[in-house]
């Protein structure tokens, strides 16, 4: 009798700690997933976690309120029986969405579908996930585990640490993402078997699980490729892989091969020679003082025409190196030698950090990346790296780049965008020049003095023998065209703001550029969030919470500063690696470690739990104010924003059982009956930091302020503690 009650006691956390497990699972894969749809942008986050939390609120309370009639054991076997159940079809909904509502491959979706993808997909998973903590509360109460609030939430947030760790470091490399959602529901009904009441029912709980599992595994890769081909009608899937750096498709149709980096067309074979390519290359040709040592970024499609004489020595800069594989085979497939051809050199390393670490110099720098539409491919935009670019570049060496223009007057936001752009290549290149036309040329150069038409003309005698639409005759066109003094004032670089690191102007004129194509309704509503969303989050916090609901305030600020915080820090990641899709899941999973260490430290120390509230409110606003100072005067390397999540995590893990205890002494009720409300509080702030955070304040005014902005929401809350 003994040894079997100490091994029903051994097993009563471990349904939360694979609940935990499970959770990062599920919320990673699907996150990533949106992200592809998105074609990579960060948004995604904000919309995703926001739906996920708000989702959590819901369950969580809805649990709260009939766990006390049907028990946590029931209640937790049914939410894994649903999660077993609900996370494949949530994947295929994902992946069949673009053709459902009218997208062609390949094409972009706008803010609003992305909105309700996120909501639908999302909220349901996190509905679930948030009754387990509710029902886990009541499990361990019913079992009289000590503190059960509090032992709840750590042994939950040591499983999203494990299930985080586990999925960035071996699944993310050896599992498609519908293979891991099938391993996961396997793990869900072996979870659902735990806390049966039975042998036998354990036993076939057991067998199930195994049954699932082989069955993943053995049919996971066929499921992922149809699956994918949902995402891409009309195509033959010939390879799907994943990488850090995102998802890599291609596709094959009547003879041509498609490859689709995120969702994003990458690379077409057989392509045809496009005016865009041959201009960007040709006018980088021809601002080099030299072209013997070339650089290109992004655009494998230009590799012909620069390899296309002898003596160039062209470095290719990608850091996936699923999209090379795919690219090559794609052109090997097609017999083109391109990636055979000895002036090349394929350096799979971001372009950025080859430039930033590399003492090699360049006659010239292509960029050839797509427009700054996500924090990603922003830092290829701002005034920090074309300064880095300058020290790469040798004397008379040139960097171009392009933008979309317009052969009559540019819309505000493709002039904000353009202007954003040409603002910090002019503050950080001796020379800048701004070419227009229907693709606005931008080329930064070393020299101080501008490059003479004639010279230009010379040039493309001299280099141009591979060029078969950028004629000469169309070159005269274009510089006869505009003068570019006048595209200079039409832009108005310095009233656009000039694009940084941590305050990307050209992304937040990029994404309203992007959303007026769909809807200019929507882009300028979100054009008015966007200025105005800081000033209403104050009133909101400062306003709205009252003295009587000082527990559930205190609980939607924590939940507001603290995934305002760790949007900042997936942010933040984001500019300093170029990596957050394979990152995503370790920072989260990192946040919920902190938390399962703050709330097992308030669980198992009496020190810690006679601590005060207004002590922690105040722990908590200086660790905003310290992550602001952070970012307004450090320059903080990747594995920092990780650290921070840890942090952030550890004090709202200190801080939510106090608030939950509180609550059941100041109502005289269990802290079963308080968790359900206080988590749905604290869920709710992170609900609406997530969407305003991660959705308008980070991309609209960048790091800084949106940092000094939850700083400000923490301190609204200590006044309800100071007064007492």
């Amino acid at each position: 009798m003994g040894i079997g009650r100490n091994t029903q006691g051994a097993r009563r956390p471990l349904p939360i700690f694979l609940a935990g497990s499970l959770s990062i699972l599920v919320q990673t894969v699907l996150l990533r997933e949106l992200m592809v749809v998105a074609h990579g942008t960060e948004m995604t986050l904000g919309f995703g976690l926001a739906a996920w939390l708000l989702g959590g609120a819901g369950g969580s309370l809805a649990a709260a309120g009939i766990s006390g009639r049907i028990g946590g054991r029931r209640g937790l076997i049914a939410c894994f029986i649903a999660v077993a159940v609900l996370a494949l079809p949530c994947l295929a909904f994902l992946r069949a969405f673009k053709p459902l509502a009218g997208y062609l491959p390949g094409q972009g979706i706008w803010l609003g579908h992305m909105a309700l993808l996120a909501f639908v997909v999302m909220s349901a998973p996190g509905l679930i996930f948030g009754a387990v903590y509710a029902f886990g509360v009541r499990f361990l109460e019913e079992n009289a585990q000590g503190s059960p609030a509090g032992s709840a939430y750590w042994i939950e947030a040591a499983g999203y640490l494990a299930g985080g760790a586990a999925f960035t470091f071996f699944l993310a490399f050896k599992l498609t993402g519908a293979e891991t959602l099938a391993a996961a529901s396997a793990l869900a009904i072996f979870s659902a078997a735990i806390p049966a009441r039975t042998a036998a029912a354990r036993v076939l709980g057991i067998g199930l699980s195994a049954a699932a599992l082989a069955a993943a595994l053995i049919l996971g890769n066929a499921l992922e490729i149809r699956t994918q081909a949902w995402s891409y009608p009309g195509y033959r899937i010939e390879s799907v892989a994943t990488s850090p750096y995102g998802q890599t498709t291609t596709a094959e149709r009547h003879g041509q091969r498609d490859v689709f980096h995120n969702g994003h067309p990458a690379f077409h074979h057989p392509g045809v020679p496009a005016m865009a390519h041959e201009e960007l290359a040709g006018w980088g040709l021809l601002y080099a003082n030299r072209a013997s040592d070339i650089l290109l970024v992004g655009g494998p499609e230009l590799l012909p025409i620069l390899l296309g004489r002898k003596g160039r020595r062209v470095t290719y800069a990608e850091p996936d190196p699923g999209l090379v594989r795919a690219v090559r085979a794609a052109s090997l497939k097609a017999s083109d030698p391109v990636f055979l051809h000895p002036g090349l050199e394929l350096a799979l390393k971001d372009g950025r950090a080859l430039i930033e670490s590399s003492r090699q110099r360049y006659d010239l720098i292509i960029m050839s990346t797509p427009p700054p539409s996500t924090m990603a491919l922003n830092r290829y935009y701002t005034e920090e790296f074309f300064r880095a670019a300058g020290k790469s570049l040798t004397e008379g060496g040139a960097i171009v780049l392009s933008l979309s223009g317009s052969q009559a007057a540019m819309d505000r936001n493709k002039a904000r965008l353009n202007g954003a752009v040409f603002s910090a290549l002019s503050a950080a290149m001796p020379r800048a020049d701004i070419i227009p036309g229907e693709t606005n040329i931008l080329a930064g150069t070393m020299a101080g003095e501008p490059v003479p038409d004639s010279v230009l003309a010379r040039r493309h005698r001299e280099r141009g023998g591979s060029f078969r639409v950028f004629s000469g005759a169309h070159l005269s066109y274009r510089l006869a065209e505009r003068d570019r003094r006048e595209i200079e004032k039409e832009i108005k670089p310095e009233a656009a703001g000039r694009n940084r690191d941590l305050r990307p102007s050209a992304l937040s004129a990029g994404t309203m550029l992007w959303q007026s194509v769909f809807s200019p309704g929507w882009a300028r509503a979100y054009g008015f969030l966007a200025r105005h969303s800081p000033w209403l989050w104050l009133l909101l916090a400062a306003g709205f919470f009252g003295p009587r609901l000082r527990h559930g305030g205190a609980a939607f600020t924590a939940g507001a500063a603290s995934m305002g915080l760790q949007m900042l820090c997936l942010w933040g990641l984001q500019i300093r690696s170029g990596s957050l899709y394979h990152w995503v899941g370790l920072g989260n999973a990192l946040f919920m470690a902190g938390t399962a260490l703050g709330a097992w430290a308030y669980s198992t120390r009496s020190g810690v739990r006679s601590v005060g509230m207004l002590a922690w409110e105040i722990a908590f606003t200086l660790w905003a104010l310290a992550f602001l100072m952070g970012q307004a005067f450090l320059e903080m390397p990747g594995p920092a924003y990780l650290a921070c999540s840890a942090v952030t995590g550890t004090i709202l893990g200190l801080e939510f059982p106090a608030l939950v205890t509180g609550r059941a002494g100041e109502r005289g009720i269990s802290e079963g009956s308080a968790a359900g409300p206080v988590y749905a509080w604290d869920m709710a702030g992170g609900f609406f930091a997530a969407l305003a955070m991660g959705v308008v304040i980070i991309p609209s005014w960048g790091m800084v302020p949106a940092a000094a902005l939850m700083a400000g929401i923490k301190a609204v809350s200590l006044r309800w503690w100071i007064k007492g």
